[in-house]
């Protein structure tokens, strides 16, 4: 049985590119860029986009996704070969930019409207429903829940000179 699962974000998934000119050429993933929009928000560094902002994908918690993985593995007689783990709701770049600015109090990441050039078209979600019915997955982070716990992760790893 396989465990599918969708960009997944959270804890030690640390993106220090060469510069900013590289965080949205490939092979850079969705999930490198709402890392880094979290640690540079987290050092009070400016970020700013002309665009990308409308790009839509369904973000996973590291913990859901560990949690989606357990169930699985202990699951004895699948009915399925594979299950969606996921949090099973797309969020836009601007969206999360805006949940960053909102919880660190200040505007560090500014994207504008639109779509990124070059990542290569991807479903906006994945249906987790086969899973929360067959093994009783359920994704317990929101996409607030989940960035505002990375973002104190990553702040205090920086203020103990981890990062």
């Amino acid at each position: 049985m396989a465990a599918r699962l969708y960009f997944i974000y959270g804890q030690n998934r640390l993106y220090n590119p060469r510069s900013l000119n590289e965080l949205f050429d490939p092979p850079i993933t969705p999930t490198d860029v709402l890392t880094m929009f979290v640690q540079k928000s987290v050092k009070g560094e400016v970020l700013h986009f002309a665009k990308g902002g409308d790009l839509k994908l369904d973000f996973t918690y590291v913990k859901d996704a560990a949690h989606g993985v357990l169930l699985a593995y202990y699951t004895k007689k699948p009915l399925h070969m594979a299950y969606n783990i996921s949090s099973g709701k797309p969020h836009s770049l601007k969206e999360i930019a805006n949940i960053i600015n909102e919880y660190s109090g200040k505007n560090c990441v500014n994207i504008g409207p639109g779509i990124v050039e070059g990542w290569p078209p991807r479903p906006k979600y994945l249906d987790n429903t086969l899973a929360k019915k067959e093994l009783g997955y359920s994704p317990k982070y929101t996409i607030d829940k989940g960035l505002i716990e990375l973002y104190q992760t990553v702040k205090d790893d920086i203020s103990s000179n981890k990062l």
